[in-house]
């Protein structure tokens, strides 16, 4: 196969607006998770905004889908962490990442330090993402953030015949 036609998860122009789009099995999670640790290291990014984890949000569907892009977000950082301490790639996942790193003991630093706080990561379900924001600007969107969704309306509907 002609290695042009794949996706360029390095290269990509991420200045804008861009949609990936593409079946099940095709590996959305794992360029995901390197356009993540990309973001991170901030390499081939044309502006000099310095991402970090509280600036980079991540929304899907499922809460597996949570885990997973977590788990492997998890596994690349600490990959890349060990290849630079070692000077050579263990995860061939992560071998386009390992050749941009010029300086790699300020890396491994700052990788210690995403480790350490990956579970402050903004990833979330659509509902999930959308309820933080409620909760989190329920004074802004005057929505009552803090009822209760019932599964059944028994118990409601007695109450209020009882207090009738």
């Amino acid at each position: 196969m002609n290695k042009k036609n794949f996706f360029n998860y390095l290269n990509m122009n991420l200045g804008r607006s861009n949609l990936i789009e593409s079946s099940a099995g095709t590996g959305k999670t794992n360029i995901i998770s390197l356009l993540y640790l990309r973001f991170l290291l901030c390499i081939n990014l044309d502006n000099l905004y310095n991402y970090n984890i509280n600036n980079i949000l991540i929304v899907t569907f499922t809460d597996s889908a949570i885990l997973e892009i977590k788990n492997r977000i998890i596994d690349n950082i600490k990959n890349l962490r060990i290849s630079c301490i070692k000077n050579y790639v263990i995860d061939s996942k992560i071998s386009d990442i390992f050749y941009y790193i010029k300086d790699r003991p300020n890396i491994i630093n700052l990788l210690i330090q995403y480790e350490n706080i990956i579970d402050k990561s903004s990833i979330f379900t659509i509902h999930s993402f959308c309820k933080k924001i409620l909760f989190s600007y329920f004074m802004i969107t005057k929505v009552n953030c803090f009822s209760k969704i019932i599964n059944n309306e028994f118990e409601l509907i007695y109450d209020l015949i009882i207090n009738f």
